[in-house]
């Protein structure tokens, strides 16, 4: 089950008209409010438009939006505009959809923001499942860092895609729901056209460069379900945490524990080379819990290992030159990885092995304690221990160099 599911619709020209509109029709802070959609019921199936928080305490709203500079200082935007969330036709599987956005004025120029939850009832996946989903357009998506603030009500997070540069993300608990903030820039992404699963992995399997490529500015919340058949993902755990993963990949699917690597492994996929026949690079960034990690992996050794180790393997076996960070601390975990290539590494976390050290045994009071001392160094694999001593022996398993 792939978590990304997005919409390749472009809104460039629903910018461009809200812009010739407002030059037109200059818009009172009444108006932008005016446009509010319609009541939002969540237990029949369907998707809703957020349109702005008419009050402090209201739920299922966006709150505000702005601009963070290089410098890390947050510019806030002024809502301008609200698009009507009008009934648009049924989806395939049978869900109302009210599609609508905001438009904040900003120093980077319009923010369009478009973001929708989904009733927890929608139907899909293999049964029924609920997002929510938020995608924004900006004059200069690869130099601007937005940071949009949205509070909801019954949303429990599962797992959080955030296809975003530079993105980060907080969540604080509110009376009656979640308070979030979300940010990032535009990242570049190259993906195939096809016509089906069996297309689109025929075309990944290949060498062939991507039909098209795009910039991506999308963010996604997974809500936690009561098992596999209505949610994304298998919601085990959801009660003690969830991950955040943040990548520019057209497609990526749940970590899994490998107890013969004893490592934590990520399959992701995207086209080897972009529609320009260039190197398609990733990056990868992944957040969760120790609490998280051991209840959905209770075998795992990264949570209490002293060093966590990153490595990425290329289709062939071999290994990728990448940049890597690996950090543990305060009961977070915290992967890094950028510089690979596409299209299918396999990105694995471990525990950093140490070579076991020979255990000191007394010296008999009978032994000559001015005799000389030999030392020996025992090999295993890539791991190597000196052992010193009247007559040194290799630890179990180790072999005299």
């Amino acid at each position: 089950m792939y978590a990304l599911a997005m919409s390749r619709r472009s809104h460039g020209s629903t910018i461009v008209f809200c812009i010739i509109a407002l030059l037109l029709s200059p818009l009172t802070t009444a108006d932008a409010h005016a446009a509010v959609g319609p009541a939002k019921d969540f237990t029949v199936p369907g998707s809703y438009s957020l349109g702005s928080c008419q009050s402090a305490t209201e739920l299922d709203c966006i709150e505000s939006v702005g601009v963070v500079d290089s410098q890390g200082t947050y510019a806030p935007a002024n809502l301008i505009q609200e698009l009507p969330a009008d009934l648009a036709p049924f989806d395939l599987n049978g869900n109302a959809t009210y599609r609508g956005s905001t438009i904040w004025s900003s120093v980077a120029g319009p923010i369009n923001l478009e973001a929708t939850l989904d009733s927890p009832v929608t139907k899909g996946c293999n049964g029924t499942c609920a997002a929510f989903r938020a995608r924004i357009d900006v004059p200069d998506p690869l130099s601007t860092k937005v940071r949009f603030t949205f509070r909801t009500s019954w949303l429990r997070p599962m797992n959080i895609q955030l296809q975003a540069l530079d993105s980060n993300y907080t969540a604080e608990k509110i009376s009656g729901g979640t308070r979030w903030m979300m940010e990032g820039m535009g990242t570049p992404i190259s993906d195939f056209n096809f016509l089906n699963s069996t297309d689109y992995n025929a075309k990944l399997a290949g060498s062939t460069p991507a039909d098209f490529d795009k910039i991506a500015f999308n963010f996604i919340i997974h809500h936690a379900g009561n098992g596999i058949l209505d949610s994304y993902w298998d919601p085990k755990c959801s009660d003690v945490g969830y991950s955040v993963q943040s990548q520019n990949t057209t497609t990526t699917g749940d970590p899994t524990w490998d107890s013969q690597t004893q490592s934590l492994t990520f399959s992701i996929w995207a086209p080897h080379l972009r529609a320009n026949a260039e190197l398609n690079t990733g990056y990868f960034k992944f957040w969760t819990t120790d609490k998280f990690m051991d209840c959905k992996f209770p075998a795992n050794t990264l949570t209490k290992a002293a060093k966590l180790i990153l490595e990425i393997t290329n289709e062939d076996g071999t290994a990728s030159v990448a940049t890597t960070a690996v950090s543990n601390k305060n009961g977070q975990l915290y992967f890094f990885a950028s510089g690979f290539h596409f299209s299918s590494p396999k990105i694995m976390v471990r525990a950093e092995l140490t070579a076991p050290t020979a255990s000191a045994t007394p010296m008999p009071s009978s032994v000559n304690t001015s005799a000389k001392k030999v030392t020996i160094t025992c090999v295993k694999g890539r791991l190597k221990t000196k052992v010193i001593g009247l007559h040194p022996k290799c630890p179990s398993g180790y072999k005299k160099q």
